[in-house]
């Protein structure tokens, strides 16, 4: 696979640098805050499954990736690897998701993958260890997201990969694109977790997951949640929330993010952005065209 390179561009004052971020974050505040708290419009497309369950997801055939790459000693620190398969569009990083479980695998994305990569994406799933994993966990987890940036920019030579997670993946996402800004472009969170305190208190399976990923409830463990929260932190200005009308995993209060622009998609459920038969994985093509003209326009 080819790397991606960055576009090359040069200024010679500090103040100039600082008026073309201005100019580039109000470009894509334009494009991608309009109806930032209502409803989107359901885009025109043949594929209209919606709220599929997580069995349709596992059971998607998915093409075998091309490569992979190892960011530590850990079996499970590693990142497959998909070329694309028309002119290349652009390059995109997957964190998936599975409540930070290690029951859940970076497997369940190879259908979102493989049709990232149809699509004309060079594409990055990565694997990281989890809750039941020696050193998963908080902030364990999210170290494994930041490290596997660090090795997908040194092997493209680009920094201009849009990040992805869903889920649980959604929240490390977020995270590390805030973390390490000038490692990538944009970041996507679809159906994304971002108030842990909130979102561990519930009861629900994943829920209750987040307590283990924790370590503890919120009460042993104050300091921690408030690191691991999003909701006072300075984002990626490139952030994006898309979240199902219908998730009954994750609640739509958590795509109310300030410093992100979000899309409610209409009737989705929370697996519908990892099906690529679905209308939110329509929806998600279109932002992400969106973001690669934003950058071409841009750069």
């Amino acid at each position: 696979m080819k790397p991606v390179h960055r576009h090359k561009y040069f200024v010679s004052m500090r103040s100039i640098k600082k008026l073309k971020a201005r100019i580039q974050l109000l470009a894509f505040t334009a494009i991608f805050t309009t109806g930032c708290t209502e409803m989107a419009a359901e885009p025109e497309t043949a594929a209209t499954l919606k709220n599929v369950p997580y069995s349709d997801v596992s059971s998607l055939p998915a093409r075998n990736p091309d490569g992979w790459l190892k960011y530590g000693d850990d079996p499970v620190q590693f990142i497959l690897q998909w070329e694309p398969q028309l002119s290349a569009k652009g390059l995109l990083i997957l964190i998936h998701g599975g409540c930070w479980l290690n029951s859940f695998d970076v497997d369940h994305i190879r259908a979102l993958a493989s049709a990232l990569a149809t699509e004309g994406y060079a594409v990055f799933a990565v694997e990281y260890r989890r809750t039941g994993d020696e050193g998963g966990g908080w902030p364990g987890t999210l170290a494994d997201i930041t490290a596997a940036l660090d090795t997908i920019v040194d092997h493209t030579g680009s920094t201009d990969a849009i990040l992805i997670g869903h889920s649980a993946g959604g929240h490390l996402a977020l995270h590390a694109a805030r973390r390490q800004p000038a490692s990538v472009k944009a970041v996507i969170g679809m159906a994304a977790i971002t108030d842990l305190s909130s979102y561990a208190s519930g009861s629900n399976s994943c829920q209750s997951a987040a307590v283990d990923f924790m370590g503890g409830t919120q009460t042993q463990h104050p300091t921690a949640y408030e690191a691991a929260g999003l909701a006072d932190k300075i984002l990626h200005p490139r952030s994006i929330l898309l979240h199902g009308e219908a998730d009954g995993i994750v609640d739509i209060d958590q795509a109310r993010l300030e410093g992100a622009a979000t899309h409610i998609e209409p009737g989705a459920g929370h697996f519908d952005w990892i099906h690529p038969g679905t209308a939110a994985f329509s929806t998600l093509l279109v932002k992400l065209d969106e973001l690669v003209r934003v950058q071409n326009t841009l750069f």
